[in-house]
């Protein structure tokens, strides 16, 4: 028996060395060890569990104190503890851009990105009147302000409009239109009143 004793001090001596060497480490782990019929806990937390009243333990004084805890005999299979981190790695696929360059050119004029060529200019221009007319056909002045109505009767040729021109350039004809409109009825008001037109010339000679 005394050589079994001293078998399970010299275990128990480097177990407390292990411990000490391992007890600073970042995150507590259980370590539970079998020894013979002995379970040894050497968790890293410093204050052992609560044992039961009459439980046998191993003199104390085989240990530094606060370094290693409880021993407490047992007969049952060890059971080892851990606490498994799950690395979920994601992953972003960037998607080719299946659009044609036409398409990429279309974008970039209308996000104001590029100039817009002479061609393209006179393509805006021309689904710039045709979506005029049509809001003109259905008496819609502010296409801004009856977003709705001009969604509704014009939904159409309002696409081909932002299509072809500039965001920018969407919103100031839009209400350009709007000024030329309140302009021209306020001429034919003056007119119906008995103004007469004035064309002004502006001479811009350099005086002698």
């Amino acid at each position: 028996m005394s050589g079994a004793s001293n078998v399970k001090e010299r275990y128990l001596a480097v177990l407390c060395f292990l411990h000490r060497r391992t007890a600073a480490a970042p995150r507590p782990v259980q370590r539970y060890v079998r020894l013979h019929n002995l379970t040894l806990n050497i968790s890293s937390p410093p204050t052992p569990p609560p044992q039961p009243p009459g439980s046998p333990h191993f003199p104390q004084s085989l240990f530094p104190a606060g370094n290693c805890h409880h021993l407490q005999p047992s007969t049952s299979t060890t059971t080892i503890s851990h606490h498994p981190t799950t690395a979920s790695k994601t992953a972003t696929m960037g998607w080719l851009s299946s659009s044609s360059p036409e398409d990429q050119r279309s974008q970039e004029i209308r996000a104001g990105t590029v100039a817009p060529s002479r061609a393209e200019r006179a393509r805006c221009w021309e689904a710039r009147d045709g979506y005029f007319a049509c809001l003109d056909k259905n008496n819609i002045v502010d296409a801004l302000k009856e977003e709705k109505a001009a969604g509704k009767a014009c939904g159409a040729e309002g696409k081909v409009f932002e299509r072809d021109c500039a965001a920018q350039w969407v919103t100031y004809f839009k209400k350009w239109r709007v000024q030329d409109i309140q302009k021209r009825q306020r001429i034919k008001e003056l007119e119906a009143q008995g103004a007469n037109r004035l064309d002004v010339q502006t001479d811009f000679t350099p005086r002698g």
